[in-house]
């Protein structure tokens, strides 16, 4: 517990690192908004019939079991429903791999220091990549939707700055040289734009078929043109160029994020494997892990803070925040807490769908829509339930799946003490469960007991519904956004969540 609390320090520790970032980029005279983390809840309340949750600590209904949220998500006339027509868009993999390529190559580089165990350490994953880097990809993916949608007039109030114009904006001082670290833009001139994400991709005018044509390399020579001051586009093709520019950067902030949270996330469960390797801390130590997470979390929120957005730094931020609260969440929750399913759901967004629901939201505002727009509502909304369903079936995988193509053992939730949503269902039918949940499965023998019932239940379908129910959620929250290929891969994604194995 000593060594889970001084991880957990350390986290909260770095999101001191974002205060300087506040005051780098606020301006004319306001601070940031104390906004609670309600959003979700209120969604979880009104999906699980639970009580309104404060801000400051979780106060869900302990009433609310998994029985009386049979129903949790999942509708029963669309939960079987054919999703089939979601692979009718383009693979949202292949579509962004030049970009997704170029991502890992630059956060490697973002991190080197002269610092070599500190360096690798942070570089651990990004050497090895396993994965598909399934967090950039929604988020490369949300920029080029929203991208599409017509700019909304700003609501009263909304403070959301407007999409950035390189002409009239100064170029941001770069950043105080630390010793032993590399800059995140050279101070002689600026880094010059990857290449896939560099090119303005304009929206000139809309098929039939609903899909864009994008500006080209004529109208990004025509931007460096002197203007007579009656010729607009060539500022609108430096403007979405700066904006897909930031869109990129939030993408490798994203992953940075996410990078540090599994990093902390193994030295908490004293996990030996990630990805198919050594954890960092088994191949490093704890100290150096937990430094290293701590690395990656201080560099994006300096990359955070060269975004000059307010707005995106302060739904960042919240995504750290969230990600704290649901490690402590799931450190202190009690024998009672842990058989309720709303609690699961509250752990399974701090953990993992805020950080994707938050991201694609700031993927929408740095392309100039309004903080209370449906635009950005809709990103938001997305990356919620998208995040939720990829959470529940990770859930089941770690009872379907197999230890070399999930490249972690199977059982780990139980073998954790962790109860996650097939095991709380089948517990509506075998309460017997229940003892073994609440004595986090301690006992010899608990984990293939629950294992058993579990298979004689039908706990695996019900939470196969709710996955599908929030996928179905998801795809219909991209319904503001105008019709294009990145709205259908984004839709597409949502299939393969589904689908997948490992």
């Amino acid at each position: 517990m000593a060594l889970a609390s001084a991880s957990v320090r350390t986290q909260l520790l770095a999101l001191v690192l974002l205060l300087p970032c506040f005051a780098g980029i606020m301006q004319h005279g306001h601070g940031p908004r104390s906004v609670p983390l309600a959003q979700h809840r209120h969604r979880r309340a009104h999906v699980c019939r639970a009580s309104t949750v404060g801000s400051s600590r979780v106060q869900s209904s302990l009433g609310t079991t998994a029985s009386t949220l049979g129903d949790t998500g999942a509708d029963s006339a669309g939960a079987h429903a054919d999703i089939a027509a979601w692979r009718a868009g383009p693979n949202p993999f292949d579509l962004v791999r030049p970009d997704i390529e170029l991502l890992s190559h630059s956060i490697k580089q973002l991190l080197a220091t002269d610092h070599a165990v500190l360096s690798m350490a942070a570089q651990h994953f990004f050497d090895r990549q396993t994965g598909k880097q399934f967090r950039p990809t929604i988020v490369v993916l949300m920029s080029r939707a929203v991208e599409a949608a017509p700019l909304a007039p700003a609501a009263h109030g909304d403070a959301s700055p407007p999409p950035p114009d390189a002409s009239a904006r100064p170029s941001p001082p770069p950043l105080e040289h630390v010793p032993g670290v590399r800059e995140l833009a050279p101070p002689s001139a600026p880094a010059p734009a990857p290449a896939p994400m560099a090119a303005p991709r304009t929206p000139i005018a809309t098929s039939a078929a609903g899909t864009t044509t994008t500006a080209t390399a004529a109208t990004a020579a025509a931007a460096a043109a002197p203007s007579n001051g009656a010729d607009t586009r060539s500022t609108a093709a430096l403007a979405f160029a700066s904006a897909r520019e930031k869109q990129y950067r939030l993408a490798e902030i994203t992953e940075m994020i996410h990078t540090a949270s599994l990093i902390h996330d193994d030295v908490l469960d004293d996990a030996d494997t990630r990805r198919g390797g050594a954890a960092v801390h088994k191949a490093y130590s704890n100290t150096v892990a937990v430094l290293a997470g701590d690395y990656l979390l201080a560099r994006a929120s300096l990359m955070m803070a060269r975004l000059r957005n307010i707005h995106v730094v302060q739904t960042m931020a919240r995504s750290l925040e969230a990600l704290v609260q649901g490690e402590i969440m799931q450190l202190r929750a009690t024998p009672e807490e842990r058989m309720q399913l709303a609690l699961y759901i509250d752990k399974s967004f701090f953990k993992t769908a805020s950080l994707i629901a938050y991201s694609c939201k700031s993927a929408a505002l740095l392309g100039g829509h309004g903080l209370d727009s449906a635009v950005t509502q809709a990103a938001y909304d997305y990356g919620y339930h998208l995040g939720l369903a990829f959470q529940i079936v990770d859930d089941m995988l770690d009872f379907t799946g197999s230890a070399d193509a999930l490249g972690k053992p199977k059982l780990q939730d139980m073998a954790l003490g962790l109860a996650t949503a097939p095991i709380l269902y089948a517990s509506n039918q075998f309460p017997e469960l229940q003892r073994l949940i609440k004595r986090k499965f301690e006992t010899r023998g608990d984990l293939d007991r629950a294992y058993a019932l579990l298979m004689q239940s039908d706990g695996l379908a019900r939470t196969r519904d709710l996955a599908h129910s929030h996928a179905s959620k998801a795809v219909a929250a991209l319904a503001p956004l105008p019709d294009s290929e990145a709205k259908a891969a984004l839709i597409h994604l949502c299939y393969i969540v589904l689908s997948r194995d490992k």
